[in-house]
C-alpha cells in the first residue's frame, strides 16, 4: 500500500476510500464498506506525480483530482494536478486511469471541486488557481 498517507476521502456512495500516498506517488483506493474486517482492503493504487497532497472528487464521484506537490524537491517549481478517471482507477489504477495533467503553481495544497472547474491553493506560489476542465476528456 502507498506511503505517507496524507489526504483522504470518500467517495459519495461510500464504497471507496481514497488516500493520497505522498511518498509512494500514488493514490490509493480502498474498500470502504470492509475496512475494518477485510485483512487487505486494497482495491488499487494509481502512480500519479511527485508527492501527491491534496485531493479533491469531481463530477458527484467518477473523477478524482489530485494535486502533486514535489515541495521538497522543487519547492518552488510549477507542479501538475492529475485527473483521474474514478472508475478505471479502482479496476486497477495505472496510466489509464489518467485522464489529463495540467500544469499549476509551486506545491498545490488544498483542493475544492465541482464538476467543471476545481480550484487549488499554491502554497510556495501563493496563489490560487481555477481550472476548467470542459476541455478535457469527462472522467
Amino acid at each position: 500500500m502507498g506511503r505517507a498517507p496524507v489526504r483522504a476521502l470518500v467517495s459519495p456512495d461510500g464504497q471507496v476510500l481514497w488516500v493520497t500516498a505522498r511518498g509512494s506517488y500514488d493514490v490509493v483506493a480502498l474498500d470502504a464498506p470492509n475496512l475494518l474486517i477485510e485483512c487487505d482492503p486494497l482495491l488499487s493504487t494509481t502512480a500519479v506525480g511527485p508527492a501527491p497532497v491534496g485531493m479533491t472528487l469531481l463530477a458527484g464521484g467518477s473523477g478524482v483530482a489530485v494535486a502533486n506537490s514535489n515541495r521538497w524537491l522543487e519547492p518552488d517549481a510549477d507542479q501538475t494536478l492529475m485527473i483521474l478517471d474514478a472508475n478505471r482507477a479502482v479496476a486497477g489504477g495505472g496510466a489509464s486511469a489518467v485522464v489529463a495533467q495540467i500544469s499549476v503553481g509551486a506545491f498545490p495544497r488544498e483542493l475544492e471541486g465541482d464538476a467543471t472547474s476545481p480550484s487549488g491553493t499554491h502554497y510556495d506560489s501563493d496563489s490560487i488557481s481555477g481550472i476548467d476542465l470542459s476541455g478535457l476528456p469527462a472522467p
